[in-house]
């Protein structure tokens, strides 16, 4: 085995000649002189050296590993085809190594093609949780599990960087961990590595123009030009792209590149120590590039850069309801969480998307605490002469939200329908308008309403309030026996939430309960089950708030529990809608639809009092484990119920299936799809 170290100087054919010659004779030809039959003369060509070279490579036949280091170093294309000849002429069984701070160059790329070529990138070399585990245990420093996660994601896994943290430092003589970044913490053992070895070989104008952009996140030649007022930005990033390895491409067209965050870290640091004010307006001119082009996110993030808090204040003000409604609530929160809370609570706007994004999140108690500011908020700050249509957003909102009588809240409905203009808090006011007049029996208008909040929405690109009007319009179709339509509305409703990933989202409960009532009339009653459960699940969450939301989703889920022959789970949930018709006695359809599911209830139970559909949710959570192995005692353990109990039920499955055994009553189980062939572990 022989390792160079290249340098410069071996850019000249010849002496890199020398050094490769030197090396076969060390490692695989004992015969072999610095001059055997090469043409030495400093006029010799690549035409002549290279051919000749490669012979006397084919001549070394015992096998040999060979590591080139600082591969970057090499630009002569005469130097380039020597090393070439090596990979292509060496022995069975040699090894070329070839190590680099860039890309291969051009040079190489017929040797991509060769199966026994191989790319290791430093994404490769990147260090996971459990590597960075391992590293850090060697060198006898132990951060915690959150800090090492931290650390990783901070250096991309840089080994170096890694290494660099848990050296032994001066601030870590307490004990405790830093609670920066890991470049903030050892900034100065970071950053000189990344000066000494990352920057190193690259033009002063080259690090300066890596230093201005840095901190701008996702770099393509419009921005940089729009930064820096210069026009040639395109063609140093694919030149930078080429001549490091941490300028990292975004797309395969390089038209988008970010910066390694070590490296980008460094660079900005750097910068503000330099010159803050020039570093504050640099992002001030990248915010309304982002904006202009499309990328609010990163606007607000570079306004924030910036110190300009108006700005990034009037950004979120004017489009976290588009964001929101386009299932960006998670980047809507973070901005949110960015912005000093007292400016936050200052904004009526800004506190309204957050009473709407606590809703998404379950948190009713947020959800009031939020409504509240924003009303201080707006008498504050007089916005009814700023804006006279935020308080018909509030009744809007508050329409949906409410607990109260049918008849007061469509009122708030149908004054905020009348009076916003189209956008986003008109669907609202549909959705609103819709939902209470099919509770008074209007359903004809109910439809009306809902029909436009949804096309008004799909135009908006409001893909959650879309789906939402979809379902009740699919409700009050189904509701009138009209099956055709409500199955194609419903279809259409779960398209939308497909199509747009929404599926995570407590709120869209009238979604997946029309979904189960669907599956449950025609389609898989296994879908159906789980749509049902889902259902269950988030409607949990929101039993403080929104009646209607809960009222009308019960009634879909007494409806598909019902067909699916589950009227145990029918009666509970008719119970809990009784309950919620107690706050709306206004709501006289509503009441008409619960007295016809009661007598549906009470016909099932009497025609089904045995046999697989009349098994309890209990009792259906106990099936599931006969087929294991586990005692009945063992079944209750994990059911957390008491022997006794499990032994009840377990009688109370063998009489409503017809069977006196357990075995007997797993194979009528699987018969009638009631349990799957897959075992419960």
């Amino acid at each position: 085995m022989a390792w160079i170290d290249l340098e410069w100087s071996d850019n000249d054919p010849h002496v890199l000649l020398v050094h490769l010659t030197a090396m076969l004779r060390d490692v695989a030809c004992d015969d072999l002189d610095d001059r055997s039959g090469l043409s030495m003369s400093p006029a010799s060509s690549e035409d002549i050296l290279v051919p000749e070279f490669a012979h006397l490579v084919s001549r070394c036949t015992r096998p040999f590993v060979l590591v080139l280091d600082d591969l970057h170093v090499i630009e002569n294309p005469v130097a380039l085809g020597l090393i070439t000849a090596l990979a292509r002429h060496m022995s069975p069984g040699s090894t070329v190594v070839l190590v680099g701070r860039c890309a291969p160059p051009p040079t190489f790329a017929s040797l991509s093609m060769d199966p026994a070529f191989e790319m290791i990138t430093a994404q490769d070399l990147a260090l996971d949780r459990t590597a960075a585990r391992s590293m850090a245990d060697a060198i006898g420093w132990y951060p915690s599990d959150d800090h090492l996660d931290h650390l990783v994601a901070e250096t991309e896994g840089c080994p170096v960087g890694i290494g660099l943290a848990g050296l032994p430092h001066e601030e870590a003589d307490d004990g405790r961990e830093p609670t920066g970044g890991p470049t903030s913490a050892r900034n100065r053992l970071v950053a000189d590595y990344v000066h000494a070895e990352w920057l190193r070989g690259l033009t002063l104008d080259d690090v300066d123009f890596l230093r201005r952009v840095s901190g701008l996140g996702r770099l393509c030649g419009g921005l940089c030009d729009h930064v820096l007022g210069r026009s040639d930005s395109g063609q140093v990033l694919e030149r930078l792209l080429g001549s490091t390895l941490f300028v990292i491409p975004l797309d395969c067209r390089g038209d988008s590149y970010r910066l390694h965050r070590m490296l980008d870290d460094v660079l900005d640091s750097d910068s503000r120590q330099a010159d803050s004010d020039g570093q504050r307006s640099l992002a001030a001119r990248a915010s309304e590039w982002f904006e202009n082009n499309g990328d609010v996110d990163s606007a607000i993030l570079q306004a924030l850069r910036a110190d300009d808090i108006d700005r990034a204040v009037d950004l979120a003000e004017r489009y976290a309801e588009q964001y929101q409604t386009n299932g960006g609530a998670r980047t809507v929160d973070r901005w949110i969480a960015l912005l000093p809370r007292d400016r936050v609570f200052a904004s009526p706007q800004i506190c309204l998307m957050s009473a709407v994004l606590a809703m998404g999140r379950c948190d009713i108690h947020a959800v009031s605490t939020w409504l509240r500011l924003a009303e201080q908020a707006a008498n504050d700050a007089a916005i009814s002469d700023g804006d006279p249509t935020f308080a018909l957003k509030l009744a809007a909102l508050g329409s949906v939200l409410s607990t109260g009588d049918a008849d007061d809240a469509l009122a708030d409905a149908e004054r905020a329908y009348g009076s916003l203009e189209p956008g986003t808090w008109h669907v609202v006011a549909c959705l609103a308008r819709g939902h209470w007049l099919l509770a008074i029996g209007d359903a004809e208008t109910a439809i009306r309403t809902l029909s436009e909040g949804a096309s008004e929405a799909r135009l908006l690109g409001a893909p959650t309030l879309e789906a939402k009007c979809l379902a009740s319009q699919a409700f009050a179709f189904a509701a009138q026996g009209e099956w055709a339509r409500a199955q194609s509305v419903v279809s259409s409703a779960r398209q939308v939430v497909c199509d747009h990933d929404l599926g995570w989202m407590p709120t869209l409960v009238t979604v997946t309960s029309m979904s189960a009532w669907a599956e449950a009339t025609a389609g898989d009653p296994n879908v159906a089950r789980a749509e049902v459960l889902s259902t269950r699940h988030n409607l949990a969450q929101f039993d403080k708030v929104a009646s209607w939301f809960n009222l009308q989703s019960r009634i879909a889920l007494i409806r598909a529990s019902l067909l699916l022959g589950e009227e145990f789970e029918a009666q509970t949930l008719h119970r809990e809608a009784v309950v919620l018709l107690d706050t709306m006695p206004s709501a006289v359809w509503a009441a008409e639809q619960l007295d016809e599911l009661a007598s549906a209830i009470k016909s099932a139970h009497t025609a089904l009092p045995c046999g697989p559909v009349s098994l309890t949710p209990a009792e259906l959570r106990m099936l599931r484990f006969l087929p294991t192995n586990l005692t009945l005692g063992g079944i209750g353990q994990r059911l957390f119920v008491s022997r006794n109990t499990a032994k009840s039920h377990a009688a109370a499955i063998y009489r409503k299936l017809g069977v006196s055994s357990r075995s007997e009553a797993v194979e009528v189980a699987r018969h009638t799809g009631l349990l799957s062939e897959e075992p419960i572990i």
